[in-house]
């Protein structure tokens, strides 16, 4: 009779971890399935798009090095920089539609983007300086 407990008790755990492993499987699934969430899209994409505005802000002061060091003047804006053909047209604009900007201020040129707030002065902006003499 004890044979006959075991073996229903084990039958009983075998159904119950077979269900166990297909709830899992299924659960696994789902969640493959699943589209990721706008938010988390959205994240992703504003954070390439601070990495472009980087490459870009370091592109601008590779082009103002050069400038310089052929007109042996400094640029009055970045788009001097454009029309003399050291970064292509339609580059003015940083990925989140907003104007790079040049500025002087001291000894030092400062070029930047605002980031993926927008706004200037905050702790995203991409900023690169060129010590000018």
């Amino acid at each position: 009779m004890r044979l006959v407990w075991v073996v229903a008790i084990l039958l009983v755990v075998a159904m119950a971890i077979d269900w166990a492993v297909e709830k899992g499987k299924e659960e696994s699934q789902r969640l493959a399935e699943k589209p990721r969430s706008e938010k988390y899209i959205v994240g992703n994409l504003d954070r390439g798009k601070g990495a472009v505005a980087a490459i870009s802000v370091h592109d601008y002061k590779s082009a103002f090095i050069q400038y310089k060091l052929t007109k042996n003047a400094n640029p009055k804006s970045l788009k001097d920089l454009v029309d003399a053909g050291y970064l292509p047209g339609g580059s003015e604009l940083d990925p989140f539609r907003q104007p790079y900007e040049l500025k002087y201020e001291g000894r030092e040129a400062i070029i930047s983007s605002p980031g993926e707030d927008r706004v200037r002065g905050t702790p995203d902006d991409r900023v690169e300086r060129v010590v000018i003499e």
